[in-house]
C-alpha cells in the first residue's frame, strides 16, 4: 500500500497526539522506567533505552499510550539502536513476540531483497540487464512487443517498467492485484501487460513489478523464491518462523504475502544499516543496498522519492540540516511498516490493523498508514538525547 505521508517534516496532530505538540512541548509524567526487552539469544543484543540516548520519560510516555490504547492505530512496536534493541511493545491479545504478522505491501522490500541475495551470489547481473534476459520462458511476448526489450531489472525495481496495472482500491475484488493470485502463470500475466509509457521515465506504482521479482528467482536459481530466502537470506539471519504465501501457480506473492515476527522484520532492517552484511556473512552486495537506499525516481507523491522497492524521504529535525533521503522504509496498508534511518544508526517496526489470531490485518483501517509516521516523528524521534 502507498503511504499517504511522506515526508518527516513536523505534521499537525488531531486524534493521534495530544500531549506532544510540534513545538516540542510535552507533558512529563513519571511513567515507570522502561525495561530492557527480553534476551531470548535470537541475534539480538537487547538494553534500556537510555543506553542508546532515549529519554526514557519520552519513550515512557508513548508506552502508556500505546498500553492504553490511545494511539489504537499501532499494534505492534519495536525500536533498535546500534544493534540494541531497546523497545518492543504488543498492544493486543492478537500481536506478540512469538507471532508472525501480515506485511502486506511491506513485502515487497523483502522481495527486492531476495533479488539482492541472489546478485551477491552471482545468479543476478547488473541491474541495467533486460528482464528479457531474466525470462526466457516469454520470449514471445518480448517478441510481440519489442518495447518490452527495453525494460531493465532496475525498472522493474524502481517501478517504471511502464506496464499497465490498475491501482483500484484494496477493497475492490476486480483489480490486477487480486487477479494474479489466480492466473494460470503470474510471470506471464504482468509480462502480457501493455507498454503504456516509455520504460524508465515514470514512477507508477505496479505491485505486478514484485511479483517479477520473486518471478525471476526460480529461473536464476532453481529454487522458489521462498525456499531461495530461506537458504540465501532468511537462514543465515537466524529467521526461521515465517511464511510466505504463493499464487495458484506457486509463485511466491512478491507484492503482499510474506508473515513474519516483528524481531525478524527488523533484523531485515539492521542487515541494510550494516551495508548488507550478518555477522562474518556478506548477504546482499554492499552495493545494492546503496542503491536500494537511491533516489532513483520522484512519485510525486509528497516529499518520496524510490529506490529498489524502498520509499526514502526527508529526515528534517528542527535544528539540524535536512537529509534529502535520511528515512527509508518499508510500506504496508494498514500500518505495517519498518522505517532506518542510517543517521541515526536507528531502525523500528510497526503493525497495525491487526484482524485475527492468525496476523491477518482488517482491509477496513487505511488511516493507520499515517499513524507511524507521526509516531516516529513526534516520539520516537523526539525521544533521542544525543542528536
Amino acid at each position: 500500500m502507498i503511504p499517504r505521508i511522506r515526508t518527516f517534516a513536523c505534521p499537525l496532530l488531531v486524534a493521534v497526539s495530544s500531549t506532544v505538540a510540534c513545538s516540542g512541548d510535552a507533558l512529563r509524567p513519571e511513567p515507570s522506567a522502561l525495561a530492557a526487552p527480553e534476551d531470548l539469544g535470537d541475534g539480538w543484543a537487547v538494553d534500556v533505552p537510555a543506553s542508546q540516548g532515549f529519554d526514557p520519560v519520552v519513550l515512557g510516555l508513548l508506552d502508556q499510550r500505546l498500553r492504553a490504547r490511545d494511539i489504537a492505530e499501532v499494534d505492534a512496536l519495536l525500536i533498535a539502536r546500534r544493534g540494541v534493541l531497546v523497545y518492543e511493545g504488543y498492544f493486543t491479545s492478537q500481536t506478540g513476540m512469538d507471532r508472525r504478522h501480515f506485511l502486506a505491501s511491506a513485502t515487497k522490500s523483502v522481495a527486492s531483497s531476495v533479488v539482492g541475495a541472489a546478485s551477491q551470489l552471482g545468479l543476478v547481473g547488473t541491474w541495467e540487464q533486460p528482464i528479457e534476459d531474466l525470462f526466457p520462458e516469454a520470449q514471445d511476448l518480448f517478441a510481440a512487443d519489442p518495447r518490452k526489450r527495453d525494460i531493465t531489472l532496475r525498472h522493474v525495481l524502481t517501478m517504471t517498467a511502464g506496464l499497465e496495472w490498475d491501482t483500484k482500491d484494496v477493497r475492490d475484488r476486480d483489480r490486477d492485484d487480486i487477479h494474479i493470485k489466480t492466473a494460470p502463470d503470474a510471470v506471464r500475466y504482468v509480462l502480457e501487460k501493455p507498454v503504456i509509457e516509455t520504460p524508465g521515465t515514470r514512477f507508477f506504482y505496479n505491485s505486478g513489478c514484485s511479483m517479477l521479482l520473486t518471478g525471476l528467482i526460480p529461473n536464476v536459481s532453481g529454487l522458489e523464491a521462498d525456499e531461495f530466502a530461506r537458504e540465501h537470506l532468511f537462514g543465515p539471519m537466524g529467521i526461521e518462523d515465517w511464511f510466505w504465501q504463493k499464487t495458484d501457480d506457486g509463485t511466491a506473492r512478491g507484492q503482499d504475502g510474506l508473515y513474519m515476527r516483528g524481531r525478524d522484520l527488523l533484523k531485515l532492517g539492521r542487515l541494510y544499516l550494516d551495508g548488507g552484511r550478518w555477522e562474518a556473512e556478506q548477504i546482499i552486495p554492499t552495493s545494492w543496498i546503496e542503491a536500494s537506499f537511491r533516489p532513483w525516481t520522484d512519485t510525486d507523491w509528497g516529499y518520496s522519492n524510490y529506490g529498489f522497492q524502498w520509499w526514502t524521504s526527508p529526515l528534517d529535525r528542527p535544528g539540524h540540516a535536512v537529509v534529502p533521503d535520511g528515512v527509508v522504509f518499508a510500506s504496508g496498508y494498514g500500518g505495517q511498516k519498518l522505517f532506518i534511518i542510517p543517521e541515526l544508526d536507528l531502525t523500528a517496526v510497526f503493525f497495525g490493523c491487526t484482524a485475527d489470531d492468525n496476523g491477518g490485518i482488517s482491509y477496513e483501517c487505511g488511516d493507520a498508514d499515517v499513524v507511524p509516521e507521526l509516531v516516529m516523528w513526534n516520539y520516537v524521534l523526539r525521544a533521542l538525547e544525543d542528536v
